[in-house]
């Protein structure tokens, strides 16, 4: 029998120093009009480091369904921003067999 552990990372750079972050995360993707709430599997809440970096990492995927696909998304609180919070671009990851 031969056990794999699958590691991996998530990452957001350039982001305020010391600042409230949401991190949101669920399957599968729901393409709504903005606006439109859709419920996330998951919610985390993080602090950016002084440096203005979140890292995520996780040595399991979240769930026990390979193929299955996850989307991720930051939220990070930003005076300078639109509305005071940072968006970033939304990203996937497809659970490996």
């Amino acid at each position: 029998m031969t056990v794999w552990t699958m590691r991996a990372c998530l990452a957001i750079l350039l982001c305020a120093p010391s600042a409230a972050a949401q991190l949101t995360y669920g399957f599968p993707g729901v393409h709504v009009d903005v606006g439109q709430p859709v419920p996330p599997v998951l919610v985390g809440f993080l602090l950016t480091d002084a440096q203005g970096v979140i890292t995520v990492p996780w040595s399991s995927w979240p769930s026990s369904q390979p193929g299955a696909d996850w989307f991720f998304q930051f939220g990070v609180l930003d005076a300078g921003a639109s509305h005071g919070v940072a968006l970033s671009n939304a990203a996937s990851g497809t659970e490996p067999d």
